[in-house]
């Protein structure tokens, strides 16, 4: 399967906190021009003082964690593919993806200090994984049991320009940090 299909897909995408990282950055702009391709787009995320771009967007979004109500929601929608958006939006992603049955996608922005352990992605092998750098593809074939020909390295996901150009605004309690 193909985002180059001739049909729409319905794609569950599942995002971290829509903040002022780089990973809300490509999140939001995902959904948005994968809507403009004529798919369907549902996004799972951890809520965050960007979900508006969403909402104006007219892309349907579920807070997580997922309410029990709302999993009816997510068999109703039906996703032809679920992608995990970043190694934290693992954890509600590869559940969906058992029960669902669904291909499933994962991109890595980074590897974290602290996950020295091999990333468990509980016998759940992605149809394919997008890393972003070559050092972060290193570190999925080593520690994460993927095979090189996987993992497809797309640099420069995130438009910086776009960053310097307008400053995100951090949200309380949360604060810069310089050094």
């Amino acid at each position: 399967m193909t985002l180059d299909s001739e049909r729409p897909l319905r794609l569950l995408l599942v995002a971290d906190h829509l903040d002022a990282r780089g990973s809300a950055d490509l999140s939001i702009d995902l959904a948005r021009h994968l809507k403009t391709r004529g798919h369907r787009i549902l996004v799972l995320h951890h809520g965050g003082p960007r979900v508006e771009e969403l909402r104006r967007a007219g892309i349907d979004r579920i807070t997580l964690p997922l309410p029990r109500h709302q999993r009816s929601a997510i068999d109703d929608f039906s996703p032809d593919l679920i992608h995990s958006l970043s190694l934290s939006a693992i954890s509600p992603a590869l559940p969906l993806v058992r029960q669902l049955e669904r291909p499933f996608l994962l991109t890595v922005h980074g590897w974290p200090r602290d996950r020295s352990n091999r990333l468990d992605l509980q016998g759940i092998r992605p149809a394919a994984v997008i890393a972003v750098s070559d050092i972060v593809r290193e570190h999925l074939v080593n520690r994460a049991d993927v095979a090189w020909d996987q993992v497809q390295v797309v640099e420069g996901a995130v438009d910086i320009r776009r960053l310097q150009a307008h400053p995100p605004e951090i949200d309380s309690p949360h604060a810069p940090v310089v050094g």
